[in-house]
């Protein structure tokens, strides 16, 4: 339930609407800019740009274009080498881990590079927590320097970070590069919240099973805390399992 990912997103019309605005540019050929949002864990910023991406990818299937993204977590993949593996394996699906493993970063640079310049493709990297990357300076260099080899198509990055102040702490040429688009997710209210609880609960229990009174304390609670969905999600979730094992 906490990890369940709604097909109406609540609250959250405006974000999908500038994603979709940015990285639209890729159905007419030309290259996104890179995107920087950032925002306190729980404000819906991973689920709304795998909204929007996944949406975005599944309408260029249909219509045949050349658009493909990788979602990566960087707390589990925290440096560029891993990233780059990752994203081929995400690029590849059918391949042997072998193909990759073992090779060096710069191999595995020049592997993603020549199959978005060879396929002609748009390659959007959402790299969630991206923060938790050793060597972030390195990845955004390399992956700026990519596109300038790239005559069609190119690699265009969506980074996430609960860290406010994560972007202070850039280097200039990538702060200015990483950070062409920026996008805070700001916290839910109780009463969002109560509305986002409503949603979950109508999907996840027996009509009726869900006291309002109950709904109404778990949103207040995640509200004052840190305005966090997740954290108000897991409350509802813990009562029902408590429910549960009361019969």
């Amino acid at each position: 339930m906490p990890h369940y990912t709604p097909e109406n997103l609540l609250f959250r019309e405006k974000q999908i609407s500038d994603i979709s605005r940015i990285v639209a540019v890729t159905l007419r050929g030309q290259r996104p800019d890179n995107l920087f949002a950032y925002g306190k864990p729980g404000t819906g910023k991973t689920s709304t740009t795998r909204h929007v991406i996944e949406g975005l990818v599944k309408y260029a299937q249909e219509k045949e274009l050349k658009i493909r993204h990788a979602y990566i977590n960087c707390r589990t993949h925290n440096k560029k080498y891993k990233i780059f593996l990752k994203s081929l394996r995400e690029l590849f699906p059918d391949k042997p881990d072998k193909e990759f493993q073992g090779y060096s970063a710069a191999y595995l640079y020049e592997k993603l590079v020549s199959f978005v310049k060879e396929t002609q493709t748009h390659l959007v990297l959402v790299l969630d927590e991206l923060d938790q990357v050793k060597d972030l300076d390195e990845l955004i260099y390399a992956i700026t320097r990519s596109n300038d080899e790239i005559p069609v198509g190119g690699i265009t990055v969506i980074g996430i970070s609960n860290n406010l102040m994560f972007k202070e702490n850039l280097d200039s040429r990538t702060k200015s590069s990483l950070c062409q688009q920026e996008m805070i997710f700001p916290p839910y209210n109780a009463e969002q919240l109560r509305s986002i609880l409503d949603q979950r609960s109508a999907e996840a229990f027996n009509p009726e099973a869900v006291n309002p009174s109950a709904i109404a304390l778990a949103a207040a609670i995640a509200a004052q805390e840190s305005g966090d969905a997740r954290t108000a999600i897991k409350l509802m979730l813990r009562a029902g399992e408590l429910a549960d094992e009361a019969h």
